[in-house]
Formats: C-alpha cells, structure tokens, sequence
C-alpha cells in the first residue's frame, strides 16, 4: 500500500485582525494519497483557500499557521514542513508543490507581456536560463491546449481570453511536474465549455503524470466527477469526510445535504430552491415541483400579451486596435439583433463569453449607446433617453463590490441616484423608501452605516438588487448576478428574485453563462453565439431538445450531480 504524499495533523490558521484573533481553521487533520483528487468543499468562510496558503506559505502577513506536523512525501525522502519561510513550504513551491487560483487575470502583471512573465517564473522554478525556458515554453502550451505560442506570448493578459489565462497559468504551474497541485475553485469564472476543457486538462496532466491535486470548490457538480475523496469544511472545521460515492449518495450531515441540493435540479423544476437553513432547522422536506401544465398556461397567457420591451435591429461595435500606428477600427459585437420581452417573463441570454451578452444587456438598461437600431419600452422610444430620467430598465451587475462606491456608507450609495431622479421629494421620504426596500431584501436597516466592504458576497447582491428596484422599474437586467456566489448564497438569491419579481410584477432578463440556473430561471432562453441568436424557444424545451449544434455543445459542457436515495 502507498505511503501518503501529504500529511497534515492538526492545522491551525488564525488571522490577527485590528485588536482581535479571528481563528479561520481549526486543528483539522487529512491526508492525500499519491495521484489522488482530494475535494475540499464549502462556502466562503469556511477555512477552504486559508488551508491551501498555509500549505503553500502564501498567507498574509497578518496570518499564522501552526500545526502538530505537516510532511510532505516525495520519492527522494520525506520534508517536514515548519512554516518557516526558509526551511518551509516555499523550498517546495513551484518544484514539489504547486497552485493555480480561481482569477487567473489577478495573478498576472496587467502591464506586462505574458511570454515575459512565463519566462521569468519558469526560470526561477526550473533553474534554467532564459534561452533553456524559451525553448520549453512551446510544448508546455501545447500539452495545455494552447496554439499559437508566439501569439500567446506577445499578448498581454487583457488580451487573452479566460480559459487562456488559466492554461497558461496551469502550463507554469506544472512546468516542473510537481507531485501535489493545488487548485483553488479553477473554473468558477469560465463558461461551461471552457470550463469542461479545463477540468480534462488537469485530469490528463495528472493521469499523465501521478500528479495528486487539492482541488478547492463550491460547485459540487464539478467535485462529483473529478474527486476521490471529498472534505466538507465548514467554520474552518472537516465536518465530513469520505469517498467521493459516499459524500453524494449518503451525506451523514445536515450542512452536506443542503449543499448538494441546492443546485436547481436538471431533469425537474422546483417552485423554492432549497436553502441550508431549511436544512439545518429540520424543517427541509422534498421542494415543491412546478406542475408542467400550469406551466404552461401561465406562459400562453404571458404570450397573449403585448411586448412590454422590444428591441430592433440592434447592431453594437467597438473600436478595436487594427496593428497599424495611430489606427483603429471598428469590430462589430452584435451585427443585428431582434428580441422582445414580455409582462412578467424572465428571458434567459445564454452562450460563451464574448457572444454579445452583457454588450446587450447594458445597451437594454441604457448603458451603452447602439451604433444603430431602436428600443421601445411599450410605444415610447428609450434608446436615446436623457441620462437625467429614470429608466424603465435597471441593472444589477455581475461584480456588485465593484459598482458601489467604497467610500460611501451604504445610506449615502442607494440615496445618490434617490437624490438626483427624486428632486421633490425630501430626504426623510427617501430613507423611508429606502428602509422599505431593505425589508423586501432581507437586509437590517443597520446595514446602512456600513460601507461596501463590510458585507458578505450575498449582502452586497441582495444590496444591488435593492438599488435597482428603489428606481420602480418595470424591467431589470440581471448580468451574471449570482455566478460568483456559493451555491447555497445562490439559492438563496435566486428565490429573491423570483419573490421580488412577482411581488413587483417585473419583466426579467437574465444574464448567465451558467446554463443550470438560466434554465431554472427562464421562461424563454435566447442562446447567443457572435452576437447573432442561434437558437431561441422556451426554456425546458431548448434544454432537452436543443435544435443548434452549439446549444447542444453547451448543453453537454454542464457538470451534473448524480445523487441516489
């Protein structure tokens, strides 16, 4: 029998925040066998990227591990590992032990080419000169998925595309074969397709090689086909443990349960998503099935009705640098483009990044001009509204950190737009309508003295989504709303949006590379390739008995969950 390639006993990791300790893992105990996929699995907070920085001597400076003994096992003997940054793990970084991240685009020096940096790190981990690297770099690519190396190489990392980023980051990663990868949630910004090439890309680099990997993640779909063993951490504790078979046919926790199942389900429609408070109060029971027939004689009347929102011949460019000096020109996003929407529906835009989605979305919402084309909003024109009225379509982004101020209270971010399309009314008429909209998102009006930092990834989205409703809109674009959240958070918005929708009476469109929860969303998707729609139907019909070649490429991309009762 092997002996373990990584043993860990009793790993701490505490973080020194302000005047007070903040213990983020608690004396947790594993092992990882040679060539073996060991999943840790949990939401954010639960220890899972604290472990995996400790193991790599990557945590911050306000950061300390220690542990009764971490050893690490290699066929030239074995290394304990102290932590300490000479004798630690960073002897091992890069040669014995390596990592990939989740945003691979942070990782990379935004201002200089990719081939230097490639360079730079193979040379330090590999002990060879520039010329030797160079030489190796074309083959690294190659058995990465990656062509065109010379074109790689002279781009710089805005210029490559996600999946790019992160094969290039796995080629330096596994440059000097290192026996155990570490890899913290990998694929959650892909789309689907890129994201399947990613996982067998790894698959075959450690079926190649023996490789063993530490793979990081919240998407239990991903866990389930690529994992031997799973780890469930929660509250920086290993509250279960076990084969990857066991772990999804018979979770022994309530906490495990919930995170399996609050995925929307592929072969049914629930009314709720499931929630791990459901599950942790006892109270879970099987969710409600949405009737397929009642289905549809909701969707026959919604289609009865007039558009509340068309969009016509919509063509959308941008200006793209054409090599020569002092030249542009301009490439073309959407070449022309119908859709409408209806009172009440969710319209689902599906396809890969760079399909035109959010390029539409924003161009909907009023956010971007279109070269040409029109949008109506019953019989009035809004494409060419002035700035200084309110929308009838509103949008809650992808990244809601990002599209808030973080030197503004969360009071002084929502009253801003209040202030200047509300002129008259007073402020204590708008911080009442404020506080009413914080109710309607489960959020404590206490919230409103804290800035954006201060919240959770789930508060600042159900934040968002309250932002975009104090305007009253009659539409709301939703662009990848969810798509950075755990799948428990997920559930949780997911459920909001649908409450709020109905209590509102709101027309949807929702922005979403993942196809899982577009089609639990939808009640019509339009599947977006080059900024043209290839193929367009009500959502469970386009899912089970997709028409375009490339719906069908999706659709075969998305990582299922099997679970046996």
């Amino acid at each position: 029998m092997n002996n373990p390639l990584l043993v860990v006993e009793d790993l701490t990791v505490v973080y020194q925040e302000k005047q007070e300790e903040h213990i983020a893992v608690k004396r947790i105990s594993f092992e990882v066998m040679p060539g073996e996929v060991v999943a840790l699995v949990g939401e954010s907070g639960s220890g899972k990227s604290s472990t995996a920085l400790a193991l790599m001597g990557l945590l911050p400076q306000n950061a300390k591990a220690v542990a009764s003994g971490i050893s690490y096992k290699n066929p030239s003997g074995k290394t304990e590992l102290n932590f300490d940054p000479q004798s630690g793990p960073g002897k091992l970084r890069g040669r014995e032990m390596a990592m990939i991240f989740q945003n691979p685009s942070s990782a990379f020096n935004p201002v200089r080419k990719i081939g230097a940096q490639v360079e730079e790190v193979l040379a330090h981990t590999l002990e060879k000169s520039k010329t030797a690297v160079q030489q190796l770099i074309p083959d690294l690519y190659q058995r990465c998925g990656l062509s065109d190396p010379d074109a790689i190489n002279n781009s710089y990392p805005h210029q490559l595309s996600g999946g790019q980023k992160q094969r290039v980051f796995i080629a330096m990663a596994t440059a000097a074969n290192p026996a155990l990868l570490i890899a913290d949630e990998p694929t959650t910004a892909l789309d689907v397709t890129v994201q399947a090439k990613v996982i067998s890309l790894l698959k075959n680099l450690g079926s190649a090689s023996g490789m063993s990997t530490l793979l990081i993640s919240h998407d239990l779909a991903l866990v389930s086909d690529v994992a031997d063993r799973v780890l469930v951490m929660r509250h920086g504790e290993i509250i279960e443990s076990g084969t990857t078979r066991e772990i999804f046919r018979k979770p022994q926790k309530a906490y495990t349960k919930g995170l399996l199942l609050c995925r929307p389900p592929s072969d049914k429609r629930f009314e709720r998503l499931p929630v791990l408070s459901d599950f942790e109060s006892g109270t879970a029971h099987l969710p409600k099935i949405e009737n397929p027939a009642d289905r549809q004689e909701r969707l026959q009347k919604m289609y009865a009705q007039e558009p509340v929102l068309k969009a016509e011949n919509i063509v959308a460019a941008y200006k793209a640098n054409s090599g020569r000096l002092f030249r542009s020109e301009k490439k073309i996003v959407i070449p022309g483009l119908n859709l409408q929407l209806f009172p009440g529906e969710t319209l689902g835009l599906a396809g890969e990044s760079g399909s035109g989605k959010t390029t539409l979305g924003k161009i909907l919402a009023g956010l971007l001009p279109a070269d040409s084309g029109s949008i109506h909003f019953h019989n009035l024109e809004i494409s060419g509204r002035k700035s200084n009225t309110a929308s009838p379509v509103q949008m809650v982004f992808q990244d809601p950190s990002s599209s808030f101020n973080p030197t503004l209270t969360m009071l002084e971010a929502l009253m801003e737009p209040l202030r200047a399309l509300m002129k008259g009314h007073t402020d204590k008429e708008k911080i009442k309508l404020i506080q009413a909209m914080l109710e309607q998102v489960q959020i404590p009006a206490s919230a409103l003295r804290k800035l954006p930092a201060e919240f959770s990834g789930g508060q600042i989205q159900r934040l968002a989504i309250a932002r975009a409703l104090l305007m009253q809109p009659k539409c709301v674009v939703f662009d990848e709303s969810v798509s950075s959240l755990d799948v428990s958070v997920q559930a949780g918005i997911l459920n909001l949006i649908n409450k709020l929708k109905n209590q509102m009476k709101l027309s949807c469109v929702f922005i979403s590379h993942d196809l899982s929860v577009v089609r639990y969303m939808s009640d019509r998707v339009l599947i977006m390739k080059d900024g043209q729609i290839v193929e367009e139907g009500e959502a469970d019909t386009v899912f089970t008995n997709p028409s375009h070649a490339y719906t069908r490429e999706l659709i075969d991309a998305i990582p299922q969950v099997s679970i046996s009762n």
